[in-house]
């Protein structure tokens, strides 16, 4: 029983004393063996402040033949790291007396593996929630720079023989050209970070130079009227 991650109890159910212990619990809890031995109410000190079970006795009202099972958690009196146990407690007679045999079973792994598990899944529904939200938008985003060119194509196409307003829609399929390449690099990058290639480069760059590039792509209006945006 030293080496099992399962703790062996019996004791009275009159008096409460404590016939056996199974020395692991010293392993599993921290507390000494001889303390719990003489009052199996150590135990309840372990309890975590928070606890609901704190002062539950879930031994009460066990009868001969009759078993009880509940889950409870501890702190490690040693480490203090909080423990999960799955108990099953049963009434047994012995030499003409009622003893209680529990058998604490300790959770805590599985329980660790759980809570990994529903964070882990937990966090790809919100990466699936943040990735279809980032399409939905950007299939939005595209629609505009698409319809720009689409509607400069066809004036383009109706005043083929006016040289200036061709070129007028030609300079703004331009600009539009530009932000939807930007649009469609931004998806590839953001499928390069789902897959982890996504490299980061450290360089040293002008603040100014590119917010000028990056409002001459979507204000195309502000390099035409020589605007300048100041930082």
């Amino acid at each position: 029983s030293r080496n099992v991650d399962d703790v062996f109890f019996m004791l009275d159910a009159e008096t409460s004393r404590t016939d056996y212990v199974s020395p692991n619990i010293e392993r599993l809890l921290g507390v000494p063996l001889e303390q719990v031995r003489q009052d199996i109410r150590a135990l309840r000190a372990l309890h975590p402040k928070d606890s609901p079970d704190h002062d539950k006795n879930f031994l009460a009202g066990i009868q001969c033949g009759e078993q009880s099972e509940w889950d409870a958690d501890y702190d490690h009196q040693q480490t203090g790291e909080r423990r999960w146990f799955h108990i099953v407690a049963m009434g047994s007679e012995v030499a003409g007396r009622t003893k209680y045999i529990l058998v604490m079973s300790d959770r805590t792994a599985d329980r660790k593996i759980n809570q990994a598990l529903s964070e882990a899944v937990a966090a790809a529904e919100a990466a699936s929630r943040a990735k279809s939200t980032f399409l939905s938008n950007m299939s939005h985003d595209i629609r505009t720079p698409m319809n720009a060119i689409i509607g400069m194509t066809t004036i383009a196409a109706a005043y083929i023989d006016d040289k200036q307003r061709v070129a007028d829609c030609l300079e703004k399929i331009g600009y539009s050209s530009k932000h939807l390449m930007t649009l469609i690099n931004d998806v590839l990058d953001m499928s390069k970070i789902s897959e982890g290639k996504m490299r980061i480069a450290h360089e040293q760059f002008k603040l100014e130079t590119v917010v000028e590039s990056v409002s001459s792509i979507i204000y195309p209006q502000a390099r035409e009227k020589n605007i300048r945006y100041e930082i």
